[in-house]
């Protein structure tokens, strides 16, 4: 069993994040790709998607401000940048809880799960981003293709 953690992230592309959302693109390509490449070996891949935690985590404080020499440069984004996190948590409705052991219990709950019953994709999202939605829609249009092309054999243990 291959899992990887990735970032509903990928399906909702936010500013002011490029290296995390690019390295985050990276991992799900090579996840998926790989995914599709072992299952007739019997090898099952699943890649947990969490959403945004606000709290739980270090990120926001340690989080590395540019040099004040760049941030004049972008000027005109300011409002944006000032934005972000606030806008971040309107994502949540109110009092909602975003614990991040959920991802500790997501990535039990799948290794679990029996052979053949692991998801290719699972989120873990407490904010209303709208991954799943996007992830419904990209599992519909990336099993037509594969029945296209004869290869949905390939998909057989990664929905």
């Amino acid at each position: 069993m291959l899992l990887y953690v990735g970032s509903t992230i990928t399906r909702i592309v936010a500013p002011f994040m490029m290296p995390y959302v690019a390295g985050k693109y990276a991992l799900d390509a090579v996840a998926e790709t790989t995914a599709y490449e072992v299952q007739p070996l019997g090898i099952e891949t699943t890649i947990v998607m969490p959403g945004t935690f606000m709290d739980g985590t270090s990120h926001f404080q340690t989080a590395v401000r540019p040099a004040e020499s760049m941030e004049q440069a972008y000027a005109a984004v300011q409002p944006e940048v000032d934005n972000y996190e606030p806008g971040l948590r309107r994502l949540f409705r109110d009092g909602q809880q975003a614990p991040v052991q959920a991802v500790a219990d997501e990535i039990a709950r799948v290794l679990a799960l029996p052979r053949g019953a692991k998801p290719l994709r699972t989120t873990v999202d407490f904010a209303d981003y709208g991954a799943d939605a996007v992830n419904a829609v990209v599992d519909a249009q990336t099993e037509r293709v594969f029945r296209i092309m004869g290869m949905q054999r390939l998909r057989a243990l990664t929905r």
